[in-house]
């Protein structure tokens, strides 16, 4: 598998970057938009593959509406949505993120709360910094469609190679330098910590989701949520 990475997402770019190494493949567009809503404000970013403007702002419409009519207008233009500042609802309000296929991750507060929407079996990936897509070609639409299927992982200046398999991973330092990865489950639960240039794992069946966060020295990377069942025999 090849490696494309997408620039970090943030409020005041129209275009994001997607790159193969040192060589420049295209861009993914993408708007943010920021609503005051009758019950408070929606902050949701669209990511697409063409330069797209979003729909008014209707200030009579509840968060939930707004939401609903968002997820509508991004379906008819084939377009991704990304929720920004989850914290700031109430957990009633998760239920109806699942027409947003990601969440936007700041901090570990932000990261709670993604593990409380994992939790609830809502399958949402999570975006923070720069986005390392696995390919098998090289291109802007790979790049983009292996983010609809979670086959990225989010970087603060750490690269790993990934090998998923469906029961277990293989985490892989591409420096060479010890990782310390912290083996997070349903509930938020930390379940393990390992530590190595090499990270094996394999899954037991009852962890109900598994991600990965990394860190080697000051680098920091995450991984999406893979859900798991019991394996099969062997």
């Amino acid at each position: 598998m090849e490696t494309c990475q997408i620039e970090a997402l943030a409020s005041d770019k129209t275009q994001l970057q997607v790159c193969h190494g040192e060589q420049l493949l295209g861009h993914i567009f993408t708007c943010f938009v920021e609503w005051t809503c009758r019950d408070g404000a929606l902050r949701v970013y669209c990511l697409s593959m063409d330069e797209l403007a979003p729909p008014q702002a209707e200030s009579t419409e509840p968060r939930i509406a707004a939401l609903a009519r968002l997820g509508q207008w991004a379906r008819a233009h084939d377009a991704q949505l990304v929720i920004d500042g989850l914290d700031q609802y109430d957990e009633s309000f998760y239920q109806h993120i699942t027409v947003c296929r990601f969440l936007m991750i700041h901090n570990q507060q932000d990261i709670a709360v993604w593990d409380r929407v994992l939790s609830m079996g809502l399958p949402i990936f999570g975006m923070r910094g720069a986005l390392h897509c696995l390919v098998r070609t090289p291109s802007v639409l790979s790049a983009f469609q292996a983010l609809l299927f979670g086959s990225f992982y989010a970087s603060d200046g750490l690269s790993i190679s990934l090998d998923e398999q469906p029961h277990a991973c293989r985490i892989t330092s591409q420096d060479g330098k010890a990782l310390q990865a912290r083996v997070i489950v349903r509930g938020g639960m930390e379940l393990k910590e390992l530590s190595g240039a090499d990270i094996d794992w394999k899954d037991s069946g009852q962890e109900g989701y598994v991600r990965f966060e990394l860190q080697s020295d000051q680098a920091q990377a995450w991984t999406q949520p893979r859900f798991v069942g019991i394996p099969g025999p062997q």
